[in-house]
């Protein structure tokens, strides 16, 4: 992969000079004998040769620089492909007199990101070139049309790990013909990394973190994308996947399986291409699992995007937001960030958020006085159960909190008001003792 091979100017194909103007970078295809000077060509001076020499020099050099020393006379294998850069534009010229070859091009990825190779309309080439094909250094196929629409321009957005990748692009009969291409590259470590087409290959999920990926075709050719993940304990975990929606007409869908070590499958999500995504809950013991996503998707359409989280909802964060009323001086609490910014709307202080709340766990109850409009938050039943009877109002769970989080709420109460506050911060619980309100200790924990 690191060969470098030298060109001359006259009789060999070659990499042509970067058009500093269009920033497109030209790859000739140019035959020896129609790149060949005439017999009948003038003889050239001395000076004139020392020049031409001079130039053909600094040429070759560049051309090492753009594409790698890689001739075109060589790169008709994977074996030679020329070395190109990414987000810069080449012009493939075919122009060989050959029957069908393929052109072989290959790039590095330093770290891990999103590729994805764009080409001219390919049916504007004189009908010669076909759709390329990304392929890793192990020879799989990463991404391509399989069924060669020539109207596409695109491979789509593909997550790479570092390495070498390459590109083929396949001809047709013989014949002049150009197109172009780019390889666009950014760095992103939220994306798949393929090949990740097996369980053997499978990316690793961070629970709670969302993975961005892509689909090209269905598993009829080799398409399927795998991920792993494992849980510590017995807990409730939530699958979610959001991806493009393509046509409302459009009938293919989406699957996504859930196995056990062992290839049991324990959870199955399907969702039409005309959606937007799904999510399904499911309670699962301590172990190592693995997804598969895939779809019916044929090769018509472009590669369509999607998403995947898996979350572990006992950890899962829901904010707790915190606003304060200037005239009452109360306090209220809710997770709803349309109750929070209809408060604010209507006079209330914005305080932020003040602890996080967990997806699941044990219930905080909320009540509210009729007469003050005081609320109360607890995860005390029996205390709820009084209150209600009371005269208060049961307003239900409130939120529900992970009792093994690691950071403590406290509970204060103010025997003037009858107001209670909670609060994560310890010196902001002894301050408001210190000015008359009972310290009520921890009334739950925060994410």
């Amino acid at each position: 992969m690191k060969r470098q091979h030298m060109f001359g100017r006259w009789g060999k194909l070659g990499i042509a000079a970067l058009a500093s103007a269009s920033m497109i970078i030209p790859v000739s295809f140019a035959s020896a004998a129609e790149a060949a000077p005439s017999e009948s060509a003038p003889a050239q001076t001395e000076q004139a040769q020392t020049e031409q020499a001079q130039t053909q020099s600094a040429q070759t050099q560049q051309d090492e620089q753009v594409a790698g020393g890689a001739s075109a006379a060589t790169n008709l294998s994977k074996a030679h492909a020329a070395a190109v850069a990414v987000n810069k534009t080449y012009t493939i010229k075919r122009n060989d007199g050959q029957y069908s070859p393929d052109y072989w091009y290959k790039f590095s990825v330093p770290k891990q990101g999103v590729v994805n190779v764009t080409y001219s309309p390919l049916a504007n080439s004189t009908d010669r070139f076909s759709s390329p094909e990304l392929i890793d250094s192990a020879n799989r196929v990463i991404s391509k049309d399989p069924i060669a629409d020539r109207s596409k321009t695109s491979l789509g957005q593909q997550g790479l790990a570092p390495g070498t990748y390459y590109l083929k692009f396949a001809t047709f009969s013989r014949g002049s013909a150009t197109t172009t291409f780019k390889v666009s590259y950014s760095v992103n470590a939220n994306w798949e990394t393929e090949w990740n087409n097996s369980r053997a290959a499978a990316d690793v999920l961070t629970l709670g973190r969302t993975t961005n990926a892509s689909s090209w075709a269905n598993t009829g050719n080799g398409e399927q994308d795998w991920y792993r993940f494992t849980l510590t304990k017995t807990t409730k975990v939530e699958l979610a996947f959001h991806s493009q929606r393509y046509d409302s007409r459009d009938l293919s869908k989406w699957t996504a399986r859930l196995y056990r070590s062992n290839l049991a499958q324990v959870g199955l999500c399907q969702w039409y291409l005309n959606q937007t995504g799904k999510s399904a809950t499911l309670s699962l013991g301590a172990g190592t699992y693995y997804l598969q996503v895939a779809s019916d998707i044929y090769g018509t359409i472009p590669p369509l995007n999607y998403n995947v989280t898996v979350s572990d909802l006992a950890v899962t964060k829901v904010p707790v937001y915190r606003v304060y009323n200037r005239r009452s001086g109360l306090h209220h609490y809710t997770t709803n960030a349309s109750e929070k910014n209809m408060l604010v709307r209507l006079g209330w202080r914005d305080e932020g958020v003040s602890f996080n709340a967990a997806r699941i766990g044990s219930p905080v109850y909320r009540e509210y006085n009729r007469n003050n409009g005081n609320h109360n938050w607890t995860m005390n039943k029996a205390e709820h159960d009084m209150l209600v009877r009371l005269g208060w109002r049961g307003e239900g769970t409130a939120w529900t909190v992970n009792p093994n989080a690691g950071t403590k709420v406290y509970r204060l109460y103010n025997r003037h008001s009858g107001e209670h506050v909670y609060t994560t911060s310890y010196g902001e619980y002894v301050a408001v003792q210190r000015a008359g309100w009972k310290g009520e200790g921890v009334a739950w924990r925060s994410l």
